[in-house]
């Protein structure tokens, strides 16, 4: 059977039409609707027609990250180490669909305080969605889009609301295609919270699988000692940023940056023994001698796919770059695309 016969038998959905592969067809110019919209630590996470995850254990302060991006799109005000930029006449909504009415009082609060303002702006609304079902909001979510035109920048607390059951694989994959249309089609950028599971820092069901792979940046906030850390798991657009600590200041009553805390889940590349380094080398050159910048890159992440980019950045640094040539018993390993003599 040809790809024509099987193609003349499959159906169509109702009220779909016949793919025309010309509608698709990639231009070789400069894309004119384009716009940056986020940056953190000087890096670009997000412009408008994306979507931004952010990801991380319950109480981890993802909320709180999530409204310092907010108070800098309303004030102008690079906060947190983090710069948004809000086009002309563009507006802006948050839909929180798991706080109660005290708690997101409390959480407007915080953000009319990180940008210094006593009233917030009309470009800005709040809705407040959680006694909606997850089919619900959804149909929120589209009708808010087809009425207010000027609406380019939607933040979502959390998306788990958005899906009745998270593990469901078609129903993720609706949800996704929803979302990725609403950006394509208006040019919106949409930053939500999506929670990651308790016992791993993998993000929870479908959901998290398809936002991971669909997102211009996957960022994750890890709660430690010293406050809470924000990272990049992966930016499509730039280079990784340098985490960023927060910290609550009792004094001032106020979260601040913690300049003297950067953490990397479990241990930083920097305090790892040579010991564990040595073992690190044996289990990225088992097949291999030597390995090109890239390639070593590359083998780290996905040794150490649950660590940050920065992470894997420290360790070549630490100790692929200053040693340049590892020798563990009579072998000789070399992170150069040729041998070593």
């Amino acid at each position: 059977m040809s790809i024509a016969d099987i193609s003349s038998k499959q159906k169509i959905s109702p009220g779909a039409t016949e793919i025309n592969p010309a509608n698709f067809l990639y231009e070789d110019t400069e894309p004119e609707n384009e716009i940056n919209a986020l940056y953190v630590n000087s890096k670009l996470v997000g412009s408008l027609g994306n979507i931004i995850t952010i990801t991380g254990k319950p109480k981890s302060r993802k909320t709180t990250f999530l409204h310092s991006f907010i108070a800098s799109f309303l004030s102008g005000k690079i906060i947190f180490n983090s710069e948004a930029i809000r086009p002309d006449g563009v507006n802006i909504a948050l839909i929180d669909t798991e706080q109660s009415k005290s708690d997101l009082f409390k959480g407007i609060k915080r953000i009319k305080g990180m940008a210094r303002i006593k009233k917030l702006p009309s470009f800005f609304k709040v809705y407040q969605n959680r006694p909606l079902q997850s089919f619900e909001n959804r149909q929120f979510l589209q009708r808010l889009v087809l009425e207010d035109t000027k609406l380019k920048i939607i933040f979502i607390d959390g998306m788990l609301d958005f899906v009745a059951d998270m593990n469901n694989i078609e129903e993720a994959s609706d949800l996704l295609f929803l979302l990725q249309k609403i950006c394509f089609e208006n040019n919106i950028l949409i930053i939500c919270i999506l929670h990651e599971n308790k016992a791993s820092n993998y993000t929870l069901g479908h959901v998290g699988s398809f936002l991971e792979r669909k997102s211009q940046s996957l960022l994750r906030v890890e709660k430690n000692e010293a406050g809470s850390t924000l990272s990049s798991v992966y930016m499509r657009s730039d280079e990784d940023f340098y985490p960023i600590s927060i910290y609550y200041n009792y004094n001032s009553e106020s979260y601040q940056v913690n300049t003297n805390v950067v953490r990397d889940t479990i241990k930083t590349a920097k305090e790892l023994t040579q010991g564990e380094l040595l073992k690190i080398v044996l289990q990225l050159y088992e097949t291999v001698t030597f390995l090109t910048y890239a390639e070593l890159s590359t083998e780290l992440k996905r040794l150490f796919k649950n660590q940050s980019s920065y992470f894997v950045k420290q360790l070549i640094e630490r100790f692929y770059i200053d040693n340049l040539i590892i020798k563990v018993g009579e072998k000789i390993y070399n992170y150069q695309n040729k041998p070593h003599e």
